[in-house]
């Protein structure tokens, strides 16, 4: 997405997918006939971050047959629908350091999570400039806070090397609870 010649580029994307991102179920009975056969794409991610276009069609029909599989689409929107909650937070009510201290937390575990670092340590997915757009700040800005974290032995940098030194110092500057993520629900069975 471009704004005023700037490209965008939505968070969600800088991670291996994590979970199916489902189209609107009701989106052709809702907009009219003549959506009714129109191929809506879903991207269902792997490992690799390579994805296969499925017919919401077929996702649909799918989800109709197999109730556990509905329920995990459910659940998949609910857990958007929080994480979306905690960024409009992130970006209107926390300082400059808590929303990159968040952010930090955000990336450690979600990376974790999906098999890419340990929880402490990973290669920081986006660049200063993209990770100034995320938290709405300049690239300067951003680069002063870092340095700012790593002055107080929050985190230290190699290059895009991040290492989380004191992640519960961390997690109090960013007013982090990860519960928004609902890691917990990532055992869950699909019936």
């Amino acid at each position: 997405m471009q704004i005023a010649g700037v490209e965008l580029r939505r968070l969600d994307q800088l991670f291996p997918v994590q979970h199916l991102q489902p189209p609107a179920a009701k989106l052709g009975e809702a907009a009219g006939a003549q959506h009714r056969q129109r191929a809506v794409d879903v991207n269902v991610g792997h490992a690799d971050g390579v994805g296969e276009v499925l017919l919401a069609g077929i996702l649909q029909s799918l989800a109709l047959a197999r109730p556990g599989v509905a329920r995990a689409l459910w659940i998949d929107t609910l857990i958007d629908s929080s994480i979306f909650r905690e960024w409009v937070v992130n970006v209107g009510r926390r300082d400059t350091r808590a929303r990159i201290a968040h952010l930090l937390c955000e990336f450690a575990l979600r990376l974790q999570a999906v098999g890419i670092g340990d929880g402490r340590r990973y290669e920081l997915p986006m660049t200063q400039e993209q990770l100034a757009d995320a938290v709405g700040l300049t690239s300067v800005h951003v680069n002063r806070v870092l340095r700012q974290l790593g002055e107080e032995g929050l985190i230290s940098r190699d290059r895009r090397t991040l290492v989380l030194e004191d992640w519960q110092r961390l997690r109090q500057v960013g007013d982090f609870n990860e519960r928004y993520l609902h890691h917990d629900l990532g055992n869950a069975r699909v019936a």
